[in-house]
């Protein structure tokens, strides 16, 4: 009866580890050395492998994030040049004194390449549609700029000054809108893209790891 007992307490795998056991012993050496150089090679193979579609995919991550985050860039630089444009000729337009006009000179030797640099990032991104909206409400605060600055030359009255001034606030409301809404989806996109480049940097480092 203990003997019974013993043998129904035997773990169910005991006889599948033991018919292996078997086949391995009855295998020859060089089967044996075969097996033991392919199993490692077959794993190193697999791991290498993954480590390369993974670091495939960490690259094209890479260059939907550099191009969402160079888009971002170039529309903040079009805006801050704007600013300096409506700080300069508002002021100009305040004191009728030029040196006030040193913002808007500067904005002038930067809008150009700024504006350019805003069309190919969104050709890249692919959102042409919104960058012509900025583009064309630029264009609009560039007129609108030298109308101000033309006025205040001739020193036109108050009334008509206040104008010019309220035309050209209504159209930068707009143009910080516009940007906004351009931005929104690329900042976005980076910092998601960044946190997936992160956990597949994890991922690559971890297969590494066991390849090695």
């Amino acid at each position: 009866r203990m003997r019974s007992r013993e043998a129904s307490s035997a773990p169910l795998g005991g006889g599948q580890a033991h018919g292996f056991r078997q086949w391995w012993l009855n295998q020859s050496l060089r089967v044996k050395g075969r097996i033991v150089i392919a199993i490692p090679l077959v794993a190193l193979f697999a791991t290498t492998s993954a480590s390369l579609v993974l670091q495939h995919t960490e690259s094209r991550e890479r260059s939907v994030g550099l191009a969402a985050s160079n888009l971002t860039n170039a529309a903040n630089l079009v805006l801050a040049d704007m600013v300096n444009g409506e700080t300069g000729v508002r002021g100009y337009a305040a004191v009728r004194d030029p040196i006030f006009l040193a913002p808007y000179n500067l904005m002038l030797t930067h809008i150009g390449a700024d504006r350019n640099s805003l069309r190919d990032a969104a050709v890249v991104a692919g959102d042409r549609r919104q960058q012509q909206a900025v583009d064309a409400t630029t264009g609009k605060m560039l007129v609108n700029f030298a109308q101000l600055r033309s006025v205040t030359s001739r020193g036109i009255s108050v009334r008509n000054l206040r104008l010019a001034m309220e035309q050209q606030k209504t159209t930068m409301d707009l143009l910080r809108r516009q940007i906004a809404d351009l931005t929104a989806g690329p900042a976005a996109l980076s910092a998601a893209t960044h946190n997936k480049i992160t956990r597949l940097t994890t991922t690559i480092d971890l297969l590494d790891g066991a390849a090695l």
